[in-house]
């Protein structure tokens, strides 16, 4: 019995290696004859035998869960989002029928990066899904691959040539598939361009072995995204029954975490629940499930396991929390440093405005006001081209921004010599002009020059001007204030007045007590004291004429 199964085996093993070979030899000989009678180098038409190679040529092609009727049409329809059109064009029966829905659909805005992408997904299914295309791309052999067009066209220079002009995108992606259609990596890409697959998430499936209801075991496949099954020795669950192709099927989890199986066009089939699958068709799982691949006896109950996946995404959301909670933290203290700088600089600002004047310091001797006011306007044009750099030329402040209006100027004299002081003050009608002339000045202090004598300017406001004045005014002998002088004043007045009454009482008591005793000494003395108490009274009424004179003068200036 055992040695009737082996030879079974090796006869079915070499029946299937001879029919490969046959074919493989018959493709390549019937593309030898046409490369030989055309003697061509390369194929520049996509044309009679070699159609298949064009878009056009109708065949099976997958695209997000339809099967269109060829390239072209499959490529419009990724052009569009809308299902409604998508089924459209799947259930045209002619490419003019496509063309003509597809005049109707816009690009959608990242397509022209997005297309060489789609179409190389196309095409990779095309080959795939169709063995006898893939055989005649495989025929090929290294003859380079150009699509010729006729209308000179933008799309047709992308897509092909035009009189040895072009892109031709479309010849090196047939060209770059037919490399891998020999390296036997094909299957490969396909799966991962035409079924987007979980990076980073795998469930751990397991795969129950039975046989005629008996357990034999159990297989786990884990860690990766897609499980190659069949007889080559590297795929990750390897079958040794006759029946069962080389690379037999695949299971792979897609984006969203969902398990597949898909027949990859094997010779014996795939069955799930004792269901054919069509091949390269995916069918999707659930546990309890059972899979059986070509006449083996043998089934694969299926059973899905997420706990780990579920570990490492909760694992991964408690560190996304505390990142947050951290974040939170930072952004409050931020929020608190914000609002501190924001007052402090609102209140700078706020304080800001009042300073609408500019001390100019180092001025020459006996500057007039003319003179300083003409500096001032020569910087102008300056002042305009500085403010055009660092503000880009905002014009629609009007002429406040480039016209200086000065609403005072004032330089302080000496009391001493006469002459004027080397400082003066410049008050501006507007407070945003001195501060504009005052960061000028500062990044351009070279230009404020007057009888080749560098000036300094400092921004202040109007009380630090008065109070400077008034300081150099009276220097230390600074007077009272006006009503504490008043006060002062009566006190001096009223005080002599009362001495006076009081003298004249004691003079009319002396003349009274006195006149009887003699009449010459008594008028000796009135007269004497009379003209002392006159004298008096004048000097202090000439006394307080000058003090009120003086306060008057105080009270102008």
């Amino acid at each position: 019995m055992r040695d009737y199964s082996l030879q079974f085996f090796l006869y079915a093993q070499m029946e299937k290696n001879a029919q490969f070979q046959a074919d493989l030899q018959k493709y390549e000989e019937q593309a030898d004859f046409l490369f030989r009678k055309q003697r061509l180098e390369r194929i520049e038409q996509f044309t009679d035998q070699f159609e298949f190679l064009a878009n056009e040529f109708p065949c099976n092609v997958y695209f997000e869960g339809l099967v269109y009727n060829s390239v072209y049409a499959a490529f419009q329809a990724a052009r569009t989002q809308e299902q409604e059109m998508r089924q459209r064009i799947q259930q045209s029966q002619s490419i003019q029928e496509v063309y003509q829905i597809a005049q109707h659909i816009d690009d959608p805005p990242d397509w022209s990066t997005n297309r060489v992408e789609v179409m190389e997904k196309l095409l990779r299914d095309k080959f795939r899904r169709n063995k006898d295309l893939r055989e005649h791309l495989r025929a090929t052999n290294n003859y380079k691959l150009i699509n010729t067009y006729k209308n000179p066209t933008t799309s047709n220079l992308y897509w092909g040539e035009i009189d040895n002009k072009g892109q031709n995108k479309l010849g090196r992606l047939l060209e770059q598939i037919r490399s891998d259609i020999n390296a036997y990596e094909d299957i490969d890409k396909w799966i991962i361009s035409a079924f987007p697959l979980e990076t980073e998430y795998h469930p751990t499936i397991t795969l129950t072995t039975y046989k005629e209801n008996e357990n034999l075991g159990k297989v786990e496949l884990k860690n990766q995204a897609y499980y190659f099954i069949g007889q080559y020795n590297k795929n990750y669950l390897v079958l040794q029954h006759p029946t069962i192709s080389r690379r037999h099927a695949a299971i792979f989890i897609n984006e969203s975490s969902q398990t597949f199986v898909i027949d990859l066009g094997s010779s014996g089939g795939t069955f799930v629940n004792d269901q054919f699958i069509e091949p390269h068709q995916p069918i999707m799982l659930a546990n309890d499930d059972k899979i059986r691949f070509a006449k083996s006896t043998r089934s694969y109950q299926i059973n899905i396991n997420h706990d780990e996946c579920y570990s490492k995404l909760k694992d991964k959301i408690d560190l996304l929390k505390n990142d947050i909670e951290r974040l939170k933290n930072i952004s409050t203290i931020n929020q608190k440093k914000d609002d501190k700088n924001k007052k402090k600089v609102k209140l700078e600002e706020d304080n800001f405005h009042e300073y609408d004047t500019i001390k100019v310091k180092q001025l020459p001797e006996r500057v007039s006001n003319l003179e300083l006011i003409e500096m001032i306007n020569k910087c102008t044009d300056k002042f305009q081209k500085w403010q055009d750099r660092t503000n880009g030329g905002n014009k629609e402040r009007g002429h406040k921004q480039y016209r200086f209006h000065i609403k005072d100027l004032k330089i302080p004299l000496d009391r001493q010599t006469g002459n004027t002081k080397n400082i003066a003050f410049i008050i501006f009608q507007y407070a945003g002009q001195a501060q504009g002339l005052f960061k000028f000045y500062k990044d351009n202090r070279k230009e404020f020059f007057l009888r080749d004598k560098q000036l300094e300017f400092e921004i202040c406001d109007q009380k630090s001007v008065e109070q400077y004045i008034e300081n150099l005014r009276w220097g230390d002998d600074k007077p009272e204030p006006p009503q504490q002088q008043i006060q002062v004043q009566q006190q001096e007045i009223k005080v002599p007045k009362i001495e006076v009454k009081k003298e004249e009482k004691r003079g009319r008591k002396q003349k009274s007590s006195d006149s009887d005793s003699n009449s010459s000494s008594s008028s000796s003395s009135s007269s004497s004291s009379s003209s002392s108490s006159s004298r008096d009274r004048s000097k202090r009424k000439r006394k307080d004429r000058k003090q009120s004179k003086k306060h008057k003068k105080n009270k102008k200036r």
